[in-house]
């Protein structure tokens, strides 16, 4: 499979054409580094729509996943459904709280499985993968949960989050 990466290097402003945002999502970059501002508590994703992916079965990774509180979450998201539908896979952690591999539903949650904790403040790495009916979560490189789902088959790798905070710079994701 082709490998996709974006280090979100670039100037602050929209998180770029590569990505399709939900409904309510407002995704961008602010110091090199992606940032969800609406603040209203429900769930969006940014999906990289650059090109079709080679299969239904690949990993996202966030270099890194930060969130100062357990009212916010960003972390790597997969088979994200298609259009402005608030769907799909995410894994990330909430902060002073814990990871959480999620199946979002039409904006929905369904948590699927608890991971370790996540300490407010502190940054991970996040990443989740799809493998036919399996999906994992991992932090910081290593699998923190997995479980089978059929729910999604299919969809665009993204970045999912919970919730937002428009003044902070303690709440963001990197390569």
């Amino acid at each position: 499979m082709a490998p996709y990466t974006d280090n979100f290097n670039r100037a602050d402003g929209g998180i770029g054409a590569n990505y399709t945002q939900t409904t309510g999502a407002s995704f961008s970059v602010v110091s090199n580094r992606v940032k969800q501002t609406a603040t209203a508590g429900v769930y969006r994703f940014a999906k990289y729509t650059v090109s079709a992916m080679d299969s239904a079965n690949y990993r996202v990774d966030l270099g890194i996943a930060r969130s100062d509180n357990g009212a916010i979450m960003i972390g790597a998201a997969c088979r994200c459904a298609s259009g402005a539908t608030n769907s799909g896979y995410i894994f990330g952690g909430f902060g002073g709280d814990a990871f959480y591999l999620l199946r979002i539903d039409a904006g929905s949650e369904n948590i699927l499985a608890t991971g370790s904790g996540c300490a407010s403040g502190t940054e991970y790495a996040a990443g989740i993968s799809a493998d036919g009916s399996t999906i994992r979560g991992f932090r910081n490189n290593v699998q923190d949960a997995s479980v089978t789902d059929t729910t999604y088959a299919t969809g665009t790798p993204g970045i999912g989050a919970y919730g937002g905070n428009a003044t902070s710079t303690q709440n963001y994701a990197d390569d």
